[in-house]
């Protein structure tokens, strides 16, 4: 169906709000993402990240000329890697490819889908959050990262 959500709660979807951040919402919410690429997504796979040819962009069908973007500039507190993410034109929206069946945020590289507070509820903001330090030497980021799913089956981060 398109949309993405928390493996460990797939009744939580990823949603829009009046403002333009993206949020954890019910599945059968009216605001939930839906993603116009995510069967092109769930096909693609490219062995590096030196081709973007196969990129995919994260435009949604649910809210036509619009699309998941940047909502704020790289944060950098010590090691921790922060950008915050919401509604935005087509134009500007984000682009990613499947690699090793991870989805890897073009130019954001070691950073993936996280909420930085709370927990899966509805309402709780979806940010990308990571670090420039190798994932397998981010203990602390392996127990906070949370694992996506597309149409509630195949991973998506």
């Amino acid at each position: 169906d398109g949309t993405v959500s928390a493996a460990s709660r797939p009744n939580l979807v990823l949603g829009l709000s009046f403002y333009p951040k993206l949020y954890l919402v019910d599945q059968f919410s009216p605001n939930r993402a839906v993603f116009k690429n995510a069967n092109a997504l769930l096909q693609s796979e490219q062995s590096s990240d030196e081709n973007e040819d196969g990129d995919i962009l994260l435009e949604l069908i649910s809210h036509p000329e619009y699309a998941i973007v940047l909502t704020s500039e790289k944060l950098s507190l010590k090691f921790i890697i922060f950008v915050k993410l919401g509604l935005g034109p087509k134009e500007n929206a984000l682009k990613v490819f499947r690699c090793k069946n991870k989805i890897i945020f073009r130019g954001y590289n070691g950073l993936y889908l996280s909420w930085h507070y709370g927990g899966p509820v509805a309402g709780t903001p979806i940010n990308l959050l990571g670090s420039d330090i190798p994932y397998s030497s981010q203990t602390i980021f392996q127990k906070i990262f949370i694992k996506f799913v597309i149409d509630k089956w195949s991973n998506f981060c």
